[in-house]
């Protein structure tokens, strides 16, 4: 599609960019606000999301996101879709977990997190409740290796 094919459609849209103001978006001379965003995605059948990341979420490409603050590109897709949240660089279930108790509330932040970014009414795949239940059993191994080591030591 042409600058020109695209300014037009946008102008459709309600949203017209001159063919120039897409040339200078394109080479990082123009700001994008968020309604030339989706004006830009609906424009090109995109979701705002494709437009802001890169195409291939497990290349490996460090994403920068703020001045301060940057994810691997998979790291991003997930969070930018819902499914993480990111803690200062890190998922949520990177953090030390010590007991059930913090595993089970990184769980309910995780499932907040979700709630709260997804569309109302959006349940949870089936497969993080049986990803936790899973830890939870690995959880208790190691609470009882760990014992059992304490006790050959003493």
């Amino acid at each position: 599609m042409t600058l020109a094919q695209l300014s037009e459609r946008l102008g459709t849209l309600g949203r017209p960019i001159l063919p120039t103001g897409l040339s200078k978006i394109e080479n990082g001379e123009r700001r994008v606000d968020v309604d030339d965003l989706v004006a830009l995605a609906l424009a090109l059948d995109v979701a705002p999301n494709a437009l802001l990341l890169p195409a291939e979420p497990d290349s490996g490409v460090e994403v920068p996101l703020t001045a301060a603050m940057s994810a691997a590109a998979g790291e991003a897709w997930r969070w930018a879709i819902g499914l993480q949240p990111l803690v200062a660089g890190r998922r949520a279930w990177e953090l030390p977990v010590i007991d059930e108790e913090r595993m089970r509330e990184s769980f309910d932040d995780l499932m907040r997190f979700r709630r709260e970014s997804q569309p109302h009414g959006a349940e949870p795949p089936a497969e993080y409740r049986e990803l936790m239940a899973m830890l939870g059993e690995a959880n208790q191994q190691i609470a009882r290796l760990r014992a059992e080591l304490k006790d050959r030591r003493s």
